[in-house]
């Protein structure tokens, strides 16, 4: 086996900095998973043989200990809500692309729970719907957009969705209202139903870096007008 060579102890500082890191620990997990399901087998096969070796390993004390600290976990929230809300706010508005790509990898993996427990909280708050839907009329009526302007920004930008060269079939705030934007014509372009419904009240940049290596990302690459 070849030895590796010493390395400083400020190379070894930067390395444990850089696995510190959201980004390196999210990429790790990543390629755990892409390994565990391209060699299934292989996998099934290393815990058999683990457990043969670790007769003594006693599970049930395992998921006791694991009920505790689920339990722990739930009560430090509890006593310290407020506190840690105002750390992941903080954290999330200085890590926005991440996090955005984060939540829509989860949603993507759990959507009939998010949907379930998206309803329960719509029964259980009934007036903030209606709230949010005012602010945006609002916002809405305080510009005013003509046929013969979405007519010019069609022809400015042409039939595609800026964002994925799919039909356009909608019209997409550039800088959500939600962010400051207005609704003029400046601030509009094309874009099909899906882009415009999961970019919501994010920045084109944002949308991008989160947006997902399925759909193709040639709209605003072959679009002559810059944004």
């Amino acid at each position: 086996m070849k030895k590796r060579p010493n390395r400083s102890k400020e190379a070894l500082e930067r390395e444990r900095a850089r696995r510190n890191t959201p980004e390196y620990r999210e990429e790790n997990r990543r390629r755990a998973k892409t390994w565990r399901e391209k060699n299934h087998e292989r996998y099934l096969a290393g815990t058999r043989r683990w457990r043969e070796a670790h007769p003594n390993y006693d599970h049930a004390r395992y998921l006791a200990l694991n009920a505790y600290y689920k339990d722990h976990a739930k009560n430090y929230y509890a006593e310290n809500k407020t506190r840690l809300a105002t750390k992941y706010k903080k954290w999330a508005e200085e890590n926005r692309v991440y996090d955005l790509a984060r939540k829509r990898r989860y949603y993507s993996e759990n959507k009939e729970k998010e949907r379930a427990r998206f309803r329960a909280w719509k029964k259980a708050n009934p007036g903030y719907d209606g709230i949010k839907k005012a602010v945006r009329r609002g916002q809405l009526n305080a510009g005013n957009v003509t046929a013969g302007e979405l007519r010019a920004v069609r022809a400015l930008y042409g039939t595609q969705c800026l964002y994925c060269g799919a039909a356009a079939t909608a019209m997409d705030h550039v800088i959500p209202l939600a962010r400051g934007g207005a609704h003029a014509a400046s601030n509009l372009v094309p874009a099909c139903t899906t882009c415009n419904s999961r970019k919501r009240d994010s920045l084109p940049l944002e949308f991008f870096w989160g947006m997902s290596p399925k759909r193709p990302r040639r709209g605003l690459a072959q679009s002559q007008p810059a944004l």
